[in-house]
């Protein structure tokens, strides 16, 4: 808020009658010298970060998974479904003698050992004639060499709530590059300058990070989703040093007695509109206001940073570049968020088992990858006056080139998707069950950015919940992916968990066709439920399921087991399917297993420690396990 050391400070005074002009020029030269280093040392860390995942981006782009930062949804050629694929391709059978059988328990043998003897049954993999061949096959490049495992394991461990230990490694590092910035030939309690410089220079950084079209994710292969929690750091760093600033000379002032004389002039008007805006964007981020006030987080954010791009020009002509920055990166977010949306007719069903909406756009029905999500926006009278509003991300629960088209399930979390799961429920009383609603869609946005699914040889996708969105997305799309050969995949393990067993009826028939549909690659899915029951419980009218009792469901492959699953035997089991299974992929040399987790932090967490705890020696001979991450945060 000040003129940034246009008064010279007292300790600057030179001796013998001397101007301090001098020595102001030279407090510059140095405040401007080491916030240039502070820049270069920070966007030079991340630069080698671009460079050293720049093999993988490579391998994303061989693998022909989209454009990166340029996805857009569109309306392909609706294509046959799976099953008629199939039908219509059916390759030639190798005899059962020349197949590796797989066995697989009918019950579950990872978390319930006292079920007495389980029935063992053989489900023999598909596998085409003369093999499989790896021509077009995905290229899979490891996001780090095999003997940094035990590191990376020990750096994905959470030390904080929400954090995990690289993370928190790297806010503490960005915070060592600040406080040198800060401190290094200054002192806060006697320049007032210093500390406003170490706030403007990182609002671009801030801006970049914040964006949903992130092209500074892009590069270093990570979505907005993943990058948010180095965003509210920075945003905090830079409002804590920015009001360091402002009260420094609001003190300085006030003991002059010349504060309302200082105030009225414009530039330092102008300082104090930039510091309630930044102070603004601060306060009302707080999860507090997300989750309570969506609607005022989001109005204060946009007047805020409407606001703050004039102020800070008006302040000081020097912080215009930093300005500029941000208006570039802000315009060009929404232009590229523009440019990505589309306006449908959705059909909206209500799902009572999960309390939950069904939407389905038949008209969006290509340009995305398994595991992005979209924002989403309700145009209808249904959600309030300002309904329309707001949008909120959903993960897409169909694969891209799929029949069903673009599909989301929006379960009710809050205000607003309250209202909608209530609006979807109004609907299907209506019209046969089916309600239309005209939707707003942006996207898509996040996935998994550098890992490609189909490059490893193995998956295990654990979702808790409404995270069934990424399990089916993932399980569609590398069955896709394999019926055309170009998948690694030999096994595939989908953990789903519920709270109770009902919540899974709507999905049964769906995962048993992706189990049928199942041509190259082997899939199971096995169902958790965590509520204890008392007695039977009815399943699609015909199937119970019983206290303490795993059992099978449609189909041998798809079991309903009580209690949570044992993450570290899902995970070894998966690595020895990835390494012995015979499913005509045997030429293909091991490429790892990839491990998928949607869900509640918690459950992230444990998949992350499960993950750590697997023998070093498992992960070695399968080629390696990475992991992706999709938590429920907001």
């Amino acid at each position: 808020m000040s003129t940034y050391a246009s008064a010279p400070n007292s300790t600057t005074s030179a001796p013998g009658g001397a101007t301090a002009g001098g020595d102001h020029d030279i407090e510059e030269a140095i405040t401007a010298a080491i916030i240039a280093q502070v820049n270069v040392f920070i966007f030079g860390l991340i630069g080698l970060v671009i460079l050293l995942r720049f093999p993988q981006l490579v391998g994303v782009l061989r693998a022909k998974c989209g454009r990166p930062f340029l996805q857009l949804l569109g309306r392909g050629s609706v294509p046959p479904t799976l099953q008629k694929k199939i039908a219509r391709h059916r390759l030639t059978k190798l005899s059962s003698a020349t197949r590796h059988p797989l066995e697989f328990p009918a019950g579950s043998d990872e978390s319930h050992e006292s079920f007495g003897k389980r029935e063992k049954i053989t489900i023999f993999p598909e596998m085409p004639a003369g093999g499989y061949s790896d021509k077009l096959c995905p290229p899979h490049v490891a996001s780090a060499p095999s003997f940094l495992t035990p590191v990376i394991s020990l750096l994905r461990k959470p030390v904080l709530p929400g954090y995990s230990a690289i993370q928190f490694g790297i806010l503490m590092n960005y915070t060592y590059i600040l406080l040198y910035g800060l401190f290094r030939e200054s002192n806060p309690f006697t320049d007032g300058t210093r500390s406003a410089w170490i706030s403007v220079c990182q609002l671009p950084l801030v801006f970049a990070l914040a964006q949903k079209s992130n092209f500074l994710g892009t590069l270093l292969g990570y979505g907005y989703e993943s990058l948010n929690y180095f965003h509210r750091y920075a945003g905090i760093i830079a409002v804590w040093t920015g009001n360091i600033h402002c009260v420094y000379y609001i003190f300085k002032w006030t003991n002059a007695g010349t504060f309302s004389a200082n105030i009225a002039r414009p530039k330092n008007a102008w300082g104090m509109v930039l510091m309630v805006c930044m102070n603004m964007l601060w306060f009302f981020s707080t999860s507090f206001w997300r989750k309570k006030f969506y609607n005022v987080f989001l109005w204060t954010h946009t007047i805020a940073i409407i606001a703050l791009f004039p102020a800070a020009c008006l302040h000081r002509p020097g912080l215009q570049p930093y300005a500029f920055a941000c208006v570039a990166l802000y315009g060009v977010d929404r232009l590229m968020r523009l440019v990505k949306s589309r306006i449908a007719t959705a059909n909206v069903t209500h799902i009572p088992q999960l309390d939950m909406a069904y939407i389905q756009i038949p008209t969006v029905n290509s340009g995305w990858r398994a595991g992005q999500h979209v924002r989403l926006r309700i145009l209808s009278g249904g959600m309030g006056v300002f309904g329309w509003t707001e949008s909120h991300p959903f993960t897409i629960a169909s694969a891209s080139g799929s029949n069903d088209g673009l599909v989301l399930l929006c379960k009710k979390a809050g205000d607003w998707t309250g209202r909608l799961v209530h609006l979807a429920k109004e609907l299907s009383r209506d019209v046969e069950g089916q309600g239309k609603l005209n939707v707003w869609v942006e996207g898509p946005f996040g996935g998994p950015a550098r890992t490609v699914f189909s490059s490893f040889s193995g998956a295990l996708l654990v979702v808790g919940g409404s995270g069934i969105s990424f399990g089916l997305s993932m399980v569609e799309e590398l069955l896709g992916k394999d019926l055309k050969r170009e998948s690694r995949i030999k096994y595939i393990e989908l953990v789903w968990i519920v709270q109770d067993p009902e919540a899974a009826t709507p999905f049964i028939p769906i995962l048993t066709s992706l189990i049928q549909q199942s041509e190259f690659s082997m899939l199971r899915v096995s169902i958790h439920y965590t509520r204890a029951l008392t007695k039977k419980v009815e399943l699609l009218g015909r199937i119970e399921a019983a206290p303490f009792t795993p059992i099978a469901i449609a189909h041998p492959n798809l079991t309903l087991i009580p209690g949570r699953p044992n993450l570290r035997r899902q995970i070894e089991s998966v690595i020895d399917n990835a390494i012995g299974l015979g499913s005509g992929k045997d030429s293909l040399p091991p490429t790892g297993v990839a491990v998928g987790v949607c869900g509640p932090r918690s459950l992230a967490d444990s998949v992350v420690k499960a993950v750590a705890d697997v023998d070093g020696a498992a992960k070695y001979r399968v080629g390696g396990v990475e992991l992706h991450e999709e938590a429920f945060v907001w």
